[in-house]
């Protein structure tokens, strides 16, 4: 029979390779994010010019970050620029003022096709209503390309 060897107990040593990935704290959720590939490669490049190996332990520190600039526990509160971390960034008034146009005349739209199929004339101007939602959604990725 082979004599088994027995291992020392590491005891410090285990506790410095639990801190070296994650920390001491058990990370139980999994956010998951879809990124093109420039994206990949500008967070990469990002997070290699600060020095960090992982990517998921550099978001957390940038995340963490941005909620420790704004407030106790990140409560939503605006920054000195007016913004919170991550939400949506303010629009030029003139992309405001065409945005609520083009959201006026979308509404307008929705309520002829309703109409329209509220009489059964729907598929008389089924063309006419296409080309319509065509136009609206072309201006609509004009709005939001700016």
């Amino acid at each position: 029979m082979a004599e088994r060897f027995a291992y020392p107990p590491l005891g410090p040593l285990c506790s410095l390779l639990r801190m070296a990935r994650g920390g001491p704290v058990k990370r139980t959720h999994t956010v998951s994010v879809r990124l093109t590939p420039d994206e990949r490669a500008a967070w990469d490049r990002v997070r290699a010019a600060a020095g960090r190996r992982e990517l998921g332990a550099w978001v957390r520190d940038v995340v963490d970050e941005a909620i420790a600039d704004h407030g106790p526990a990140g409560a939503g509160e605006a920054s000195t620029s007016g913004r919170v971390p991550g939400g949506p960034r303010a629009l030029p008034a003139a992309d405001r003022d065409a945005r609520r146009q083009l959201a006026g005349m979308a509404n307008n739209l929705n309520q002829i096709a309703r109409q329209l199929n509220a009489v059964g004339a729907g598929a008389v101007l089924l063309d006419e209503v296409a080309a319509a939602l065509v136009e609206v959604a072309a201006a609509a990725r004009a709005v939001r390309e700016r």
